[in-house]
């Protein structure tokens, strides 16, 4: 084990031998210490107030390894930011009138953590309700998918569709950083009909200005 000697300039240096230890000998001596106190006065130099005080090598590791921690901690805290379109959004879907099907408007809010969207409208697995999930890619397209409760048949399009029973679409949607739209896949247009989704990004509240 290293340990340090001071002189009357106050630096430190590791101990090691040959030359070195010549000249903290003669500082010793010149300090007035006898020759039996010689080896007594090297074994306690490294110690100051009680604790060993670490060599350059030693402070170069800690250094090392603290650098390498703060990396490590900032990769992580990279990992966990939060995505570009993350947040509350308003949502809006109007399903329009077609055949003998009323139309309609629904109002309901989605979040987004992560780049996941989930949004729901009205009590799950009761008529009426409406669930919307999907992922966000970076460039704002998303497919995502709509599932839900039929509410009346009187505002469903298609042939032996019944309330109370569950249904399912996509939805084409593409995002900004403010707001987004999306249409929805009708297929063969047999039993879908057009429904349109708008969304907006809400904004925290302003704080009121201090007079």
């Amino acid at each position: 084990m290293r340990i340090i000697v001071r002189g009357a300039g106050g630096k430190g240096k590791c101990a090691g031998s040959g030359s070195d230890s010549m000249i903290r000998e003669r500082r010793l001596r010149q300090a007035g210490l006898s020759a039996g106190s010689v080896a007594d006065g090297l074994s306690q130099t490294g110690r100051r107030r009680g604790r060993k005080i670490p060599c350059r090598r030693e402070k170069d590791v800690r250094k090392t390894l603290f650098s390498a921690l703060f990396l490590f901690a900032l990769a992580a805290g990279s990992q966990n930011a939060a995505g570009r379109f993350d947040g509350v959004w308003n949502t809006t879907v109007t399903c329009d009138a077609k055949g003998n099907s009323l139309g309609y408007t629904w109002h309901f809010t989605s979040t987004i953590a992560n780049d996941m969207l989930h949004g729901e409208r009205g009590d799950a697995g009761q008529p009426g309700y409406l669930a919307l999930d999907g992922k966000i890619n970076q460039d704002g397209s998303a497919k995502l998918t709509a599932s839900g409760v039929v509410a009346s048949t009187q505002y469903t399009h298609g042939p032996l569709v019944r309330s109370g029973e569950d249904y399912s679409y996509d939805v084409k949607t593409h995002f900004t950083d403010t707001d987004g739209k999306g249409e929805r896949s009708t297929g063969l247009g047999i039993y879908g009909r057009p429904c349109h989704y708008v969304f907006g990004r809400q904004t925290a509240p302003t704080a009121a200005a201090k007079p």
